[in-house]
């Protein structure tokens, strides 16, 4: 418990500590964060595979950042995958070695899709040397369902521009 002097009255009265539970997750090694630079494009389209496994996820933060042209994020779960793609590095938010849990779920770049399910969440980026970030529709995270796919589409069109993207997620059973 925290204490503080309370100088007017001489006496000890404890201050509330709050943490938020995003913060906890950090500090517990349950945050974990993907980064895909695409470099300079032009009109393109990728797709970034988040597969939960037991698991719940709960998936923080999907950002992008475009420098021109028009860049859409779309949400889908449960694609139907022709190919996974490529397995991307993840790593623990927490970087004290005795505090890393081992990510249960994992994400791939340019997962194949001949089907893309069922939208979840759409995020336009106008290319104005911009960010673009899927909590600006009012949803802190989506709680996506274990042992499922999900599928970060990544369209790029227009004036050439550089385009990368980070995607944030902490895991935590409660």
């Amino acid at each position: 418990m925290v204490v503080r002097t309370n100088s007017y009255e001489r006496s000890l009265e404890p201050i509330q500590v709050y943490r938020t539970l995003e913060h906890q997750m950090v500090h517990q090694g349950r945050t974990f964060i993907t980064d895909v630079d695409y470099g300079s494009v032009g009109s393109a389209i990728s797709n970034v595979l988040i597969r939960t496994n037991v698991t719940t996820v709960h998936l923080r933060k999907v950002i992008s950042y475009n420098s021109g042209g028009t860049l859409i994020l779309k949400i889908f779960e449960n694609p139907t995958l022709t190919s996974d793609g490529t397995g991307l590095p993840v790593r623990c938010a927490n970087r004290h070695p005795e505090e890393i849990t081992t990510n249960r779920a994992f994400a791939y770049s340019g997962a194949v899709a001949s089907a893309n399910g069922i939208l979840i969440a759409t995020n336009y980026n106008f290319g104005k040397s911009d960010s673009g970030d899927l909590q600006n529709d009012g949803v802190p995270e989506y709680i996506l369902a274990p042992n499922s796919n999900y599928m970060v589409s990544v369209e790029h069109s227009g004036a050439t521009g550089t385009v990368a993207l980070s995607v944030a997620w902490y895991e935590w059973d409660h």
